[in-house]
Formats: C-alpha cells, structure tokens, sequence
C-alpha cells in the first residue's frame, strides 16, 4: 500500500512545488553567479581570451559580450531565484522562460565560439529549469 493514498492531492502538490522551487532557486544561482564572474572577468579581461573568437561577431573586444552575459544571464537569473525564494507565483514563466533563453544562449554561443565543457552543462541546466518550472505551473493548475 502507498502512503501517496493517504496524503491528500493538495499536500502532495506543495511538497512537490517546494522540493522543484528548492532545485530551481539553486539552479538558477548557479548559472547566475556564473554568468555574473565570467562577465566581470570579460569586462575586465582577466582571462585574455582570443579575439580571432569574436570574428563572427559586430565587437572588436570582450567588453559588449561581457556586459550581455551580465545583463541577459546574470540579472535576469538573480532575480528569478530572489523572487522564487520570496515565494512569488509570478515568477514561474520567468523561471520558464529564463531556461529556455539558457538553451538558447548556448546554441548561439557554440555557433560562435570554441566547444567548451561548460557549454552542455548550462544548456542541460537550463532544460532542467525549464522542467522544473513547466512542473510547477502544472501542479498549480492541479
């Protein structure tokens, strides 16, 4: 017999909304805190990354690219995991949207530059974003 039966739906869905926003909210600071060293690195070009890398691209050096990965990847990826820890509904399609915008960051981003390990990781981190969050509207819909 399962313990499931005895638990009633709704109990269920909270605990499985705070076991996915728990996984969420560490994903989320991740790949943001990430994002947010790698482009004040970029700024500052401590790593001295090539600049053959950027041939594809309108910039001349690591400055623009630096500032998109903090404003595209690193904000938007604080804020969802602050308001996911303050417990705000809303944010569920940002959280959404933010991993799907992952994935589609990287795929650009492997057209671009040279393969890096770091590349699957993030994509695989924003599916799982994405999971946990497509997860949470459902259960809220339940």
């Amino acid at each position: 017999m399962s313990t499931d039966v005895l638990v009633p739906a709704p109990v269920r869905n909270r605990r499985a909304d705070l076991l996915l926003r728990a996984g969420v909210i560490l994903l989320e600071l991740f790949v943001a805190v990430g994002a947010l060293y790698g482009g004040v690195s970029l700024l500052m070009d401590t790593w001295a990354l090539p600049s053959e890398w950027l041939e594809a691209l309108p910039f001349d050096g690591w400055t623009i690219p630096g500032l998109l990965l903090i404003v595209l990847i690193g904000l938007p990826g604080l804020g969802a995991a602050v308001f996911e820890a303050l417990g705000r509904r809303w944010v569920i399609p940002w959280s959404l949207a933010y991993g799907v915008g992952l994935v589609a960051w990287i795929l650009v981003q492997i057209l671009i530059v040279p393969f890096s390990a770091m590349q699957p990781t993030i994509a695989i981190v924003g599916l799982v974003i994405a999971a946990a969050s497509w997860s949470r509207l459902r259960l809220a819909r339940t």
